[in-house]
């Protein structure tokens, strides 16, 4: 009884505390178990301002840890993910990669793409910030949206596609728009697609590497860059190695 009573009391204090995503729920409640091992285990009580406490340390450290993998040295991200090499494409074609990053905390928007010839040589990039407050599912839309922009303004044709919004990819096969903030932009998608013959495919994550690096760069950019035949010397290992 008296452990029930210390887990309800747990769980309602745990409550208050503003988390901001599913990592921070689940933290929370290991928090929750962690104080109830103690007490079966070692007889220790925690009252319940101290584990709320806890938790939130817990919590900020394991979101700096994920901002320091992020924004870490490149050489990192290489350790910590499997390459995936580049898949030739007939000649003469183009390949681009996007990618959206969000801070929610800034209310912000990052856009990366990457652009390939059929030999796999980067003809072309850009990192584009935005001030909204879109939803993953919007962001993937409209970092593929002006990717297909990018390309077309750069003469860089025939084109396909690469994200690595499965969603997205969906939306476009199923060839209607919900009414929605995102089936709007999938609609000027559609209808860029239509008109240039651009296919559009889904691409794993550890693929789409290059594209993810820049976006999240962009969130620390103060204007938005586009280079052809370059690419910022922050991805270069990743684009060397892909």
């Amino acid at each position: 009884m008296r452990i029930n009573y210390c887990l309800t009391r747990f769980s309602t204090s745990m409550g208050a505390v503003p988390f901001d995503d599913s990592h921070g729920n689940h933290l929370g409640t290991f928090t929750i178990f962690l104080a109830r091992n103690q007490f079966v285990h070692q007889g220790t009580v925690r009252c319940d301002e101290n584990t709320t406490v806890w938790a939130c340390n817990f919590v900020e450290e394991f979101q700096r840890a994920g901002a320091k993998l992020i924004l870490s040295d490149i050489n990192q991200i290489l350790i910590a993910v499997p390459v995936v090499k580049w898949d030739r494409l007939t000649k003469g074609v183009y390949k681009f990669n996007t990618d959206a990053a969000i801070c929610v905390e800034r209310n912000l928007v990052g856009v990366g793409v990457v652009i390939r010839d059929f030999e796999g040589c980067v003809v072309g990039s850009s990192t584009q910030r935005l001030a909204a407050n879109f939803s993953p599912l919007v962001a993937e839309a409209t970092a593929l949206f002006r990717g297909i922009v990018f390309a077309l303004e750069a003469g860089l044709t025939p084109l396909t596609a690469e994200t690595d919004s499965k969603m997205v990819v969906d939306l476009i096969e199923c060839g209607s728009s919900p009414r929605s903030d995102v089936g709007t932009i999938i609609f000027d998608i559609f209808q860029l697609i239509m008109t240039h013959c651009i296919p559009v495919r889904f691409a794993l994550r550890f693929a789409n590497m290059v594209a993810h690096s820049l976006a999240k760069l962009s969130l620390s950019s103060s204007e938005d860059l586009f280079y052809l035949e370059s690419y910022p010397s922050f991805v270069e290992r990743l684009v060397l190695a892909n």
